[in-house]
């Protein structure tokens, strides 16, 4: 088999609390069949398509049909069926308050020790199917989708590095790097709306960028590249196809590789276009992957660096 050959490996992690508020988790481990599709953006919230195979009774429970055509949860407690407005899949207020179902998304080659997360957020729908293959279970997922949608922010600010430092805060996220153009505005200004709205429309996508990622928001100059150690890609190192080049831009599709990270460099090597070698800044990458089929490769858009631009 395809995972037989690659030594594919991954790991699917599912959590939620009960109306106490304790955590309650599982895991989806090979040899479970599953497929999805994972997309990292700049400019977009990452997201995540996905369908497990065969899950057990209780498991499914967790993952217990919704009613979205009417905006409500349907939810089985005590032997009856109750119907609850939702926003994404939302359990009841518990002693530690509301929180959505959250699922982690982790790949590798060889054993677990290897794995690295590709994928962490909220679960927005999940719908259970039966079909002459047993059970199936498709799940929609955002990053951070609750408190984007909830957040809001209302500040006066003079200083950008202060009022960026809190919006990411406000908005949910770890700050993961900033490194400004300019700190200061001329003039006060009044910044009022969602968190990650404000982020984007500061940054000016001709010298800077704001993106968030696993939980971390960055804030940088758009050719400076995050520190860390550079991923080298070639023929022999999981490239597909020949990448092709339109200005300072790439694309390119190799095996997954979850070493991948928004922001961070790569290097290519192609021994049919020479002239695409070089070190780039991922920009975008769609993970799709299916543990018994062909399919486990990462398509990738990057654009071109200087050496002296590496920090």
């Amino acid at each position: 088999m395809a995972q037989e050959l690659f030594r594919r490996n991954y790991l699917v992690k599912i959590s939620d609390l009960d109306n106490d508020g304790a955590l309650v988790s599982f895991e989806v481990r090979p040899p479970f069949n599953i497929g999805f599709t994972c997309q990292r953006r700049v400019a977009l919230a990452n997201s995540l398509n996905i369908t497990l195979m065969g899950l057990g009774e209780k498991k499914r429970a967790l993952l217990s049909k919704r009613n979205y055509e009417q905006s409500r949860a349907l939810i089985i407690e005590n032997g009856e069926l109750k119907s609850e407005p939702i926003v994404g899949l939302r359990k009841r207020s518990t002693s530690r308050g509301a929180r959505e179902l959250q699922i982690e998304l982790f790949v590798a080659y060889g054993d677990n020790s290897n794995l690295r997360r590709i994928f962490r957020g909220e679960i927005r729908t999940a719908k259970n199917t039966l079909s002459g293959q047993g059970f199936s279970t498709e799940i929609e997922a955002f990053s951070n989708v609750s408190t984007r949608n909830r957040a809001f922010t209302a500040r006066t600010i003079t200083a950008r590095l202060e009022v960026i430092e809190q919006l990411m805060r406000d908005a949910g996220l770890e700050i993961g790097r900033i490194e400004l153009v300019n700190n200061d505005y001329l003039r006060p200004k009044v910044l009022a709306g969602r968190p990650i709205d404000i982020l984007r429309k500061m940054a000016n996508n001709t010298t800077e960028q704001f993106y968030d990622d696993d939980g971390k928001g960055y804030f940088i100059p758009v050719n400076t590249p995050l520190a860390g150690t550079v991923v080298k890609v070639n023929a022999s190192q999981g490239l597909i196809n020949t990448p092709s080049r339109q200005a300072e831009f790439v694309n390119f599709k190799c095996m997954i590789n979850p070493n991948f990270k928004l922001g961070g460099i790569v290097e290519l090597e192609s021994f049919v276009d020479p002239t695409v070698n070089g070190q780039y800044k991922i920009y975008d990458m769609v993970f799709v992957g299916d543990y018994e089929g062909p399919s486990w490769v990462v398509d990738v858009v990057a654009r071109a660096i200087e050496e002296t631009l590496l920090q």
